[in-house]
């Protein structure tokens, strides 16, 4: 699925099937300004190289996708948070060592 598409359905009741996103906007009398940075498939074809390996654009890309999240740091909706602390959880990780790992 593309980008557009996975942004345009938090913005719709239907096509997000009323979950993550979009009952949060929903409630908000003015949305606030979202702020998204776009990088063409060639110019992550020029920013990720690799030596003794042959990657895909898709992959490609999501190494570079992985490297911005890495640089920038963006906080998780809240949902990611919830649910990568209930996986912890289930690998019987205890609390402080859990807080500890979800405040890196």
């Amino acid at each position: 699925m593309s980008f557009g598409m996975r942004l345009r359905r938090e913005f719709q009741q239907t096509a997000s099937s009323d979950r993550h996103i979009y009952p949060e906007l929903a409630l908000l009398n003015v949305p606030p300004a979202i702020m998204v940075s776009f990088f063409s498939g060639k110019d992550i074809e020029k920013l990720v190289i690799t030596e003794g390996m042959t990657l895909n654009s898709f992959e490609k890309i999501e190494i570079f996708e992985s490297a911005a999240i890495h640089a920038y740091r963006p906080d998780f909706q809240r949902h990611h948070a919830k649910r990568l602390d209930n996986h912890l959880k289930k690998l019987k990780i205890p609390e402080q060592t859990r807080e500890e790992m979800m405040s890196i």
